[in-house]
Formats: C-alpha cells, sequence, structure tokens
C-alpha cells in the first residue's frame, strides 16, 4: 500500500532487494493515497522489477463511491492516473466492483468505455459480495442491499470486458473468499463454475475482449 510517510514504504519496499527470485512488485493505493514523490519512490523499483500499481475505483459513479465510503472521487482516480502517466516504467491496473446498488449495465458499458481512454495496462473485476463483520453484511441483515444472481453477473461482466481493448491484461474477473466468512451471494464460494459461466458466454456470444471498442 502507500498509506504511509515516504521512508516507511522505502524500508518495505526494499525487502524485495533480499530475495533474488523476486522479479516484481505490487502496490495497492487509493486516488487519495498517491502523490509524486510516493511516485518517484514507486518508479525507483521499476528500474529493476515489474512494478504495478494497482489502484483501487471500483465506480466511476461519485454517490456510489460516497456510499461505499472510498474517501475519493471520480475525479481524483483520473487525476491520479494522469500524475502517473509521467511514470512510464509503471505498469497501472484498476480494480472495479460490479453489482454495487444503483449501478445497472448501462454504467457497466460507461465504467469500461471510461477506462479504455485511459493509460491503463489492467483491470481487476469483483463481484459486489457480503463477508461477516462488515457494514455491508448489516446492510443485508436489514435488507437493505440485494447481490446478482450469477447470470446476472456474466452478463455484466462480459458486457465489460466486450468494452475494455484487448492490450489490457485481465487480471481477475471474480473474487476469492473464504467460505466461513462469506455471507452473500453464495455462488461466489465455486471459483471454477464463475469462470466456467463467463468463457461459455463469450462463447455463445461468439465475441471476446475488446470486439465494441470504439476506434
Amino acid at each position: 500500500t502507500t498509506y504511509a510517510p515516504v521512508e516507511r514504504l522505502r524500508e518495505l519496499f526494499d525487502t524485495i532487494y533480499e530475495f533474488p527470485p523476486i522479479v516484481g512488485l505490487a502496490v495497492g493505493t487509493r486516488p487519495d493515497c498517491i502523490d509524486n514523490e510516493k511516485l518517484v519512490l514507486i518508479d525507483h523499483y521499476a528500474r529493476t522489477h515489474m512494478v504495478w500499481l494497482e489502484y483501487g475505483l471500483q465506480s466511476i459513479k461519485d454517490e456510489t463511491l460516497a456510499f461505499i465510503n472510498r474517501g475519493h472521487s471520480f475525479k481524483q482516480f483520473l487525476d491520479a492516473i494522469e500524475m502517473t502517466r509521467s511514470y512510464p516504467n509503471i505498469y497501472v491496473c484498476v480494480h472495479v466492483i460490479i453489482g454495487l446498488p444503483g449501478e445497472d449495465l448501462p454504467l457497466v458499458r460507461s465504467t469500461a468505455e471510461q477506462l479504455s481512454t485511459l493509460p491503463i495496462h489492467g483491470i481487476k473485476i469483483h463481484p459486489l459480495h457480503a463477508v461477516k463483520g462488515t457494514k455491508l453484511a448489516h446492510l443485508v441483515e436489514e435488507g437493505a442491499i440485494s447481490f446478482l444472481q450469477l447470470d446476472e453477473y456474466v452478463t455484466r461482466c462480459c458486457d465489460l470486458l466486450e468494452h475494455i481493448p484487448s492490450h489490457i491484461v485481465v487480471q481477475r474477473v471474480t473474487a476469492d473468499v473464504v467460505n466461513d466468512l462469506l455471507i452473500a451471494p453464495a455462488w461466489l464460494t465455486d471459483k471454477r463454475a464463475v469462470l466456467n459461466a463467463i468463457d461459455a458466454e463469450f462463447k455463445r456470444r461468439g465475441t471476446r475482449q475488446g470486439v465494441r471498442v470504439k476506434r
């Protein structure tokens, strides 16, 4: 992460030099937890290692970001991406969540279209899910929130990927959860079934990642 002073981050990141087999460094952060000083530090490791900087966006809708207490706006995300553009040795990966409250299929497509115009290199897609001990879990108990069925998630995931350029690496299309902690949706416990369902939907459509990218 980047939620620490630069000197502390340097101490942590320098650990990779103690293990010669390590060839890369992945740093997870939020748009409001990055600045040029930290980017200079991260870029330093990109001289000798493959370095990925992972930005948790989750949604392009500011109302959703406020609801899930992200602590940043979509504009702050865009500003962070633009700042990172000045460090071309750093690979950028963006995290998004499908199934957030009030977000429909058109918004998923809009998210993909927005991302397709940015200088990013990877994407991780997560289905909305609730685990024990979280505020989201309390909303589930109150009946205030619902989750997508597997077929609904697969439809949205494939739609999103059809609008993502083929040069962007898809690093994740579902989530790994500890079964004992998961509250919902139940289908998330079978990762292989989710992957197979996405693959089957693409075959049914006769499409693939990037086919609907506007040239």
